[in-house]
């Protein structure tokens, strides 16, 4: 909502208008930067657990494609354990992460509003919001349509279907992390335009005042 107030006083004489500076706000103390690191140590976390079956796994695969399928079914892979740990540690990660780089547009847009940096517009804050937004619902289906086909669909070998499984967590993964790195930082720009009071001076034809400006 955008309030705009006019205090207006019409003396009979007055001076020419003086320039009244413009409000602006304090920067953020935190710019997120340990919740970064923390997702950080997470990925890196993520991407051990994933390389574990994508290391081991395609040879159970060759094995069950020379000898027929594999009595142990599903248990005779490393994935299902791995994936199933992995998974929360993904989704913890890219949770620090937007949360870390929330807070570090929301700095960057008080601190360019403060020093009148005019290179980031509001419209650019929301194509990037879209598209970070886009990534994590593309995660979600790269995701859940990987293990569909891996399973289900008639590939030529077991090997092809857990090449697509293990390249679905892998492309999930790193959208989801993309999506919300930019998800955040977005929405953190978008907040840091609301709540912020401006005041200049006002002139009319026979008033003068200060204008009081701000959107919330």
């Amino acid at each position: 909502m955008l309030l705009a107030a006019v205090l207006a006083v019409a003396p009979t004489t007055f001076p020419p208008p003086v320039d009244v500076p413009r409000g602006s706000s304090a920067p953020p103390n935190q710019r997120g930067i340990g919740m970064m690191v923390g997702a950080g140590v997470l990925g890196v976390g993520w991407i051990g657990m994933t390389a574990v079956p994508t290391a081991s796994d395609p040879s159970t695969a060759r094995r069950a494609d020379r000898e027929g399928p594999l009595l142990c079914i599903e248990s005779c892979y490393a994935g299902p354990r791995f994936h199933g740990i992995g998974a929360p540690i993904l989704v913890g990660s890219m949770a620090l992460l937007g949360s870390g780089m929330h807070r570090l547009g929301r700095y960057h847009g008080v601190r360019d509003a403060n020093a009148r940096v005019t290179g980031w517009s509001r419209r650019k804050s929301r194509v990037v919001l879209g598209t970070g937004v886009a990534l994590l619902g593309g995660g979600a289906v790269t995701l859940v349509v990987s293990q569909l086909l891996g399973h289900v669909a008639p590939l030529p070998s077991e090997l092809a279907r857990l090449s697509v499984r293990e390249a679905g967590w892998w492309t999930a993964g790193t959208l989801g992390l993309a999506g919300a790195a930019l998800t955040g930082y977005a929405h953190g720009r978008i907040r840091a335009e609301r709540g912020r009071v401006e005041v200049a001076p006002s002139v009319g034809r026979d008033s003068a005042g200060v204008s009081l400006r701000g959107t919330f």
